[in-house]
């Protein structure tokens, strides 16, 4: 039969003779703590970002705007926001013509 043993509620988490012996280790071998500590606060906006960061970018972009394209839908204001498409395309027809430039089309 096996006896476990249910630690003490009393007992601290961390014991400060563990702490102040760690501490010890780390300032005998001479470690640099703050620069191991900053090294883990670049995060993915350090200077070399990979190709997974980048996608996960434009994975993010996209889902911001099929969702902004689905509210227009949802909304219904789709025919609205065509004809207000339409009416700066004619705008800029109109500019282009001005100007003496052939049309786009």
């Amino acid at each position: 039969m096996s006896t476990t043993t249910i630690p003490s509620k009393n007992k601290p988490i961390l014991p400060l003779g563990d702490i102040l012996h760690d501490l010890a280790l780390i300032r005998a071998f001479d470690i640099n703590l703050q620069a191991i500590l900053m090294d883990g606060q670049d995060g993915p906006s350090s200077h070399d970002t990979s190709d997974a960061d980048v996608s996960v970018q434009q994975s993010y972009e996209f889902a911001e705007e099929a969702r902004a394209a689905l509210k227009i839908k949802s909304r219904g204001d789709l025919a609205h926001v065509g004809a207000t498409v339409e009416r700066v395309r004619e705008g800029l027809d109109d500019v282009l013509r001005g100007l003496g430039a052939p049309s786009p089309e």
